[in-house]
């Protein structure tokens, strides 16, 4: 029976390294990235602060407290264990090449899980508190919510409401949605859109303009920059019904991701007739910091 030794383990697992840094995801560079160990990690949120009027001379110090909000970011645990029976022995010589279709593949694996756990944040509910005991929904504009971040499907900037996929509209409504919360200008503005809606965004007449865009959106197909937003094509979105898909536009800064920790072991299974198997573990999170700079769009994908 073949065995893989300490030298060709250790290889593999600085070959799977750097597939995953390596291997492209679309999201990862896209979002504020801390990297740390352990489970949690609390960051802390400075309130909005305001000048108060000096109105005459030597008067009493008008005294603001200094208010902050907590938010945690808390990891996850996931593996991967891909196995093969002991007769396939050209599989375990496939270890040591880096280009081997399982380095690649678990490398693509990897950032597929990074992807998912980005776009999860996006409108999960944010653990909050001094000590990670709360819950801070998405904002929806419910009782007691000063904001609502949800363009709704049938959003429209005038007339009756529709359901519709992206549309200009839907993309102005958002623009506007930034400029309420006074997000600095100079933020990079990020869309994570699917395959549908950049078919929707390509058939807008103004985006395929030169006349207002410097980039024309259907001279290789790739959705361009519009009106201030970057959009990435993902085919990790998520649909609240089978044609309802959730978008989101957000700034870098308003996502939180932890790449966390990466291990790989091999071992030959004595409960499985000494098959192989690769076992990969990676401890991973991302979290929302800024709810005011995540805007969800709805999108109705028959339309």
């Amino acid at each position: 029976m073949s065995t893989i030794d300490a030298a060709a383990l250790t290889k593999f697992k600085l070959d799977y390294e750097h597939q995953v840094q390596q291997t492209v995801s679309k999201l990862d560079n896209l979002v504020t990235v801390d990297q740390h160990e352990g489970k949690t990690k609390r960051y802390t949120v400075q309130e909005s602060l305001s000048y108060s009027t000096r109105s005459g001379r030597l008067q009493n110090t008008t005294t603001t407290e200094a208010a902050y909000n907590f938010r945690w970011l808390n990891t996850a645990a996931y593996d991967l264990a891909p196995t093969w029976d002991r007769d396939d022995e050209f599989l375990l010589a496939e270890m040591t090449n880096p280009r081997s279709p399982l380095q690649l593949g678990m490398g693509m694996a990897f950032k597929r899980l990074c992807d998912d756990r980005i776009i999860a944040a996006m409108d999960a509910a944010a653990v909050t508190g001094e000590d990670g005991t709360g819950s801070t929904a998405f904002p929806s504009g419910a009782s007691g919510e000063s904001l609502d971040q949800i363009i709704d499907v049938n959003a429209v900037e005038t007339g009756s409401a529709a359901d519709s996929n992206l549309t200009l509209g839907k993309i102005r409504l958002t623009n506007k949605l930034f400029l309420d919360n006074d997000v600095d200008p100079g933020e990079r503005k990020i869309w994570i859109i699917g395959p549908s809606q950049a078919q929707a965004l390509q058939r807008i007449d103004v985006y395929n303009s030169i006349d207002y865009n410097v980039r024309r959106g259907l001279m290789d197909g790739t959705p361009v920059p519009f009106m201030g937003f970057e959009f990435v094509v993902s085919t990790r979105l998520s649909s609240a019904t089978g044609n309802i898909r959730s978008t989101f536009a957000y700034c870098p800064s308003s996502i939180i991701f932890n790449p966390g920790t990466r291990d790989v072991d091999y071992s030959e299974r004595t409960d499985k007739r000494h098959d192989r198997q690769i076992y990969s573990y990676a401890r991973l999170g991302a979290m929302r910091l800024h709810d005011e700079k995540v805007v969800k769009v709805l999108c109705d994908e028959d339309l």
